[in-house]
């Protein structure tokens, strides 16, 4: 029942997905929560939290649950070498805003044999009013790439995407993954529009827990919180009847100063925040959903006619969903249950995930920390006995109790690294009286033990001498060993590196096909100028939503978001310069300046300097030449001893 008395013909639908939600977040924490949890506890737990009893001796914990206390060291610490992790890897992976390179297909090269007589003169003029097309066509599809490029660079430093993308980068590195949600943007008090990639923590992500390949996901789901107002602003919904789930600490605040507030609090009647889900299927509505079973066969038969792509917001203790409220007409379905972005037109989801360690047959990715989670404990366990030790490497003085009081407050209101203990007997000098123990000398072997642990943790997780700037062992033979070595110490950052560029070109293409879907020129005019937004409208606009998806490829320049490539890039420039240049320079002289301005164009590129005012200008065409160039010596107005024919005297 709602809580305005009204049944909804989808209440039984809600009941059915909040029921898959449930499912779908025990599977995800058996997966991939709980070592998610623990890996981000080294990152940002209390110093001792490895210490506590539910973490030693519970699931998964390295005490058995009979282990007495005794085992614990009297210095409770931890060595964070997670964080290590991500200010080594962070800083390697995202240092700048990235930058996008949209690239058309290759030019077709056919020759002409291949496609008729080239000793035909009728062929010959199709094949040049062919090959005029072509170049029409490609100077269009250049133009089009060039606007969508700009407009992509743009929101980069628009919608902050360094910081989105660090923040993500930060939890990928502890936890394992994190998304990228692609969503359209006002921001607050102005007109202006566009598609932003916001950074939610995995923990408000659930996936199919039925499948076993992120291809094979029916739908994907991500939890939200806020207050009931803004939830019912955004769904045009009365607050009245939204069921609160949390409280906020500001109506804590306001409510913990009226009389009945613990009343309130007893009965829920002060929460003002709900916790809803917004799902996006590909699998229809939900009458296909196993656990929606309960007779309603001719509603099931309805919902088969919204399609595969579907979008459904629920929430707990709300009887209908929230993006079809009470008085939702039956025209206005069919739009309210639609993704609001169809990013499913190329396979894809509202979001982009980060990972850098795959699962075999499981849609969740690994932490890095994960395989080196024995490591740590045991540096963190063999560190704070070795800090124990070191505490207790005093001297210990045992004094006789008949030696008397003022005997022992002397020692007692010295300070100093010893521990007195009392006995009973009294005997014979005063060096009979007093006792003096020295503890067994500190062994350095325990300290070799805890470097060698050290040394499989960075191997596990990368975290290599280079990365540290630091080097040992023998130095290189030859600059080859030098390259191999440093080659094989960076393979795993390079695998990083290249996640991180597919990644965010993956979000440029989320973002290109929300801008496509949603913009129109005057949305776009400010970042890439009105002929632009002309362009947009009369053609790029005009095409399928189709071609937009699949003819471009959207891909971060290799090296702008991570300096060490930039530099790679750099260095392969000037090598292939030296190779290049005198071909370059017969193709200047004979008047094709195209493969200069290319090399020059991406030099700049690779350097961050503007390469147009460098760029060389086309030669001039014949039927731009003045007037009296190439004319033919036969016209009786040319003279060949006159600079000018039009005054040639008889």
């Amino acid at each position: 029942m709602l809580p305005n008395g009204m049944d909804h013909p989808l209440g039984s639908l809600c009941q059915a997905w909040l029921n898959l939600m449930h499912i779908a977040e025990d599977d995800k924490e058996e997966r991939f929560g709980r070592y998610a949890k623990e890996a981000m506890m080294f990152f940002d737990g209390d110093h001792n939290a490895m210490w506590s009893r539910e973490y030693s001796a519970g699931r998964g914990g390295y005490l058995d649950a009979k282990a007495p206390e005794s085992v614990k060291p009297m210095f409770l610490s931890s060595t964070n070498k997670v964080s290590e992790i991500v200010q080594l890897f962070l800083p390697r992976l995202i240092a700048r805003d990235p930058h996008a390179q949209v690239s058309l297909p290759d030019r077709e090269n056919i020759n002409p044999a291949a496609l008729g007589n080239v000793q035909d003169p009728m062929f010959v003029q199709q094949y040049q009013q062919m090959m005029q097309q072509a170049m029409q066509k490609r100077a269009q599809q250049e133009a089009h790439a060039d606007i969508r490029m700009r407009l992509l660079n743009w929101l980069q430093v628009e919608g902050r995407k360094k910081v989105e993308a660090r923040e993500a980068m930060t939890e990928a590195l502890v936890k394992g993954e994190s998304p990228l949600w692609t969503e359209m943007y006002n921001p607050p008090g102005s007109k202006l529009r566009y598609p932003k990639s916001f950074f939610d923590s995995v923990d408000n992500l659930l996936k199919d827990p039925d499948a076993r390949k992120r291809s094979d996901m029916k739908w994907v789901a991500r939890k939200c919180t806020h207050s009931i107002w803004e939830v019912a602003r955004e769904y045009g919904i009365d607050p009245k009847i939204l069921r609160g789930t949390g409280e906020t600490k500001r109506s804590s605040a306001f409510i913990g100063t009226r009389h009945g507030s613990a009343s309130d609090k007893k009965n829920g009647t002060s929460n003002d925040t709900i916790t809803y889900y917004k799902i996006y299927s590909k699998c229809g509505l939900g009458g296909r959903l196993q656990t929606y079973s309960n007779g309603e066969e001719k509603l099931k038969e309805a919902l088969e006619d919204f399609g595969d792509y579907c979008f459904l917001v629920i929430a707990p203790g709300v009887n209908f969903p929230l993006n079809m409220p009470p008085g939702t007409q039956p025209e206005e379905v069919k739009d309210k249950v639609q993704w609001p972005i169809p990013f499913w037109t190329d396979g894809g989801w509202p979001f982009e995930s980060i990972g850098f360690t795959n699962k075999p047959n499981d849609v969740w990715f690994i932490s890095i920390v994960k395989p080196a989670i024995g490591e740590l404990r045991f540096i963190n366990w063999a560190m704070s006995h070795l800090a124990t030790k070191v505490a207790q490497a005093g001297t210990i003085l045992a004094i006789k109790e008949s030696a008397g009081e003022e005997f022992e407050k002397q020692f007692m209101e010295r300070h100093g690294p010893y521990t007195v203990m009392k006995i009973k007997e009294i005997t014979g000098q005063l060096r009979d009286n007093v006792e003096v123990f020295n503890l067994q000398a500190f062994n350095g072997e325990l300290i070799q033990v805890v470097q060698m642990a050290m040394e499989q943790f960075d191997k596990r997780t990368g975290l290599i001498e280079l990365l540290y700037g630091v080097s040992s062992g023998p130095n290189a033979r030859s600059a080859a060993e030098s390259n191999d070595r440093s080659a094989n110490a960076t393979i795993r950052v390079t695998d990083m590196h290249d996640r991180t560029e597919d990644w965010l070109s993956n979000i440029f293409r989320n973002e290109m096909v929300a801008a496509s879907w949603n913009l129109e020129g005057k949305d776009i005019a400010g970042p890439v100028g009105e002929l632009s937004a002309h362009i947009w409208d009369t053609q790029m606009r005009t095409q399928s939503f189709d071609s937009v998806v699949r003819d471009f490829t959207y891909r971060i320049e290799a090296g702008s978001a991570a300096k060490p490539n930039k530099q790679a890039q750099q260095a392969q420039l000037e090598r292939l310069g030296q190779i290049i240049m005198p071909a370059v320079q017969q193709a200047m002289q004979m008047g094709n300046v195209d493969p200069f301005n290319a090399y020059v164009t991406d030099y700049g590129k690779a350097y961050d300097i503007d390469a147009q005012p460098y760029l060389l200008p086309p030669p001039q065409m014949m039927d731009e030449q003045p007037v009296g160039m190439g004319q033919d010596p036969d016209d009786p107005q040319y003279d060949e001893d006159d600079d000018d024919p039009q005054y040639d005297e008889e």
